[in-house]
């Protein structure tokens, strides 16, 4: 077997075991796969006959073509947004508000708590 940057290797256990996966796999989901990986589009009909298959051999295939996807399209690297809901209302500045029960200030004045 030749790795992707060249090198010769053996490992005839991980060969024997990926052989026997791509011939376990149902022949509808190979074709869908197969048409995937190379660009093209799925029909919302092969979608749904990806998510109902069944068995290890489809689910781990499936799941091996999606990250393969993935990383042609996006990458590897992963990023993330942190959201905050900060919820400020006069009330909540005395200590007494309870959750949800904000009112919008009345007047400029109120629209910061004033200083401890």
């Amino acid at each position: 077997m030749v790795t992707k940057n060249g090198h010769k290797t053996n490992i005839p256990h991980l060969k024997t075991s990926l052989d026997r996966l791509f011939s376990e796999i149902d022949s509808d989901v190979a074709r869908i796969l197969d048409r995937a990986l190379a660009g093209e589009d799925i029909s919302v009909e092969d979608g749904t006959t990806l998510l109902e298959a069944e068995g290890s051999p489809n689910v781990n295939a499936i799941a091996l073509a999606a990250d393969d996807l993935r990383r042609k399209t996006v990458g590897d690297v992963v990023t993330y947004i942190i959201n905050r809901n900060i919820f400020r209302s006069k009330r909540s500045c005395a200590g007494r508000a309870k959750p949800g029960s904000w009112e919008p200030p009345r007047s400029a004045s109120r629209r910061v708590c004033p200083p401890r």
